[in-house]
């Protein structure tokens, strides 16, 4: 399930967002959805979780605004309005929950230096994408692949390198089998991701401080159920 949130800007308040936004759109997002206890318990029970769920249930992209300006690790925003996309891994009554959660809602957005406040002002529902043998993909946030073979320090794989791929296909596979309880069966998952776009490096914060960052990648890809078979 996808949605679609538009959140107009209030430039009285403040324009300006910092670029490592990530940590805290993830942290205000779970805050909201899980703001009213006994909804967000209903809603578990209703999906057959465990109340103690500490699952990432859901994910986000990052913010999309039409109309901006860099300056350094500071992102202005001229546009009246922007997006952002949440994504939940499960169905049941999540129209609910997001709708109650997120309509009319007022928002701070930002660290010490530079906050937004921002206000729903739409939610849309997106509809469930048509999967083929072979589709073309966008990170809309970046993508994180952790390696830790043959050293005792981790270290983040990029798009190109070996064994990325296979990384990346184990990785969705244990989510799908933790998620659900089953096992996935291997006819019905992408083995091969090729890149299409140069990917593009983007270090994250942990914890708001700069010292500790992981580092993700964003890129366009295909994605095809046998290996060197995409079709382009």
């Amino acid at each position: 399930m996808r949605y679609r949130l538009k959140l107009q800007v209030d430039h009285d308040f403040g324009s300006i967002l910092p670029l490592n936004y990530q940590l805290e759109v993830s942290r205000l997002m779970y805050e909201i959805i899980t703001d009213d206890g006994y909804k967000f318990k209903q809603w578990l029970k209703d999906n057959e979780l465990p109340i103690r769920n500490s699952s990432p249930f859901f994910n986000f992209s990052n913010i999309i605004v039409l109309d901006r300006k860099i300056y350094g690790d500071r992102m202005l925003i001229l546009s009246d309005t922007i997006e952002l996309t949440l994504s939940f891994l499960y169905d049941n009554f999540t129209d609910e929950l997001v709708y109650y959660a997120f309509d009319n809602l007022v928002i701070r957005l930002g660290d010490e230096v530079s906050k937004l406040r921002l206000k729903v002002v739409g939610i849309e529902k997106l509809p469930y994408p048509k999967f083929y043998d072979s589709m073309q993909f966008v990170a809309r946030s970046p993508i994180v692949l952790k390696h830790y073979e043959n050293t005792k320090y981790v270290r983040f794989l990029a798009p190109n390198e070996p064994g990325y791929n296979d990384l990346f296909t184990k990785n969705l596979i244990d989510k799908y089998e933790s998620y659900t309880g089953e096992r996935m069966d291997d006819q019905n998952i992408f083995t091969s991701i090729e890149p299409i776009t140069e990917p593009k490096s983007k270090l994250l914060g942990i914890n708001g401080r700069q010292k500790e960052l992981i580092k993700g990648y964003l890129f366009r890809f295909m994605g095809c159920q046998q290996i060197n078979n995409c079709k382009y």
